[in-house]
């Protein structure tokens, strides 16, 4: 296993290991804490929400873009890091966000059952 690593040069495992780590936060442990925080109607809920949605949509673009930068053999061009489905990932994230961060901030519902 260590062998295959050999391949790859320092920013491209630092990238992939980067990616793993960031991911994992972000699309695994965040949204089970997130959760968490609901169900018990944590004050801190609201906010930590809009952060993650916030970070989502920042997290696509950065992710791809350094991709395409650390391995240019696999995206020639920008818009092959940048393809049909990693767009709609984007599209969706921004999307999510202007929809959810407004209505967790303005929300009377959200904030009789967090807040207050």
């Amino acid at each position: 296993m260590l062998q295959n690593w050999q391949a790859f040069s320092l920013s491209q495992g630092v990238l992939i290991v980067a990616e793993l780590v960031i991911s994992g936060i972000l699309n695994l442990t965040a949204p089970a804490l997130l959760l968490f925080f609901m169900f018990k109607r944590w004050q801190i809920f609201p906010g930590w929400y809009m952060i993650w949605a916030f970070a989502m949509p920042i997290y696509s673009v950065v992710d791809s873009w350094a991709g395409y930068l650390a391995f240019p053999d696999s995206f020639p061009t920008l818009d092959d890091a940048f393809d049909k489905e990693t767009m709609r990932d984007i599209y969706r994230s921004v999307w999510a966000a202007a929809i959810w961060i407004p209505y967790m901030m303005r929300s009377d519902r959200v904030a009789n059952t967090f807040v207050n």
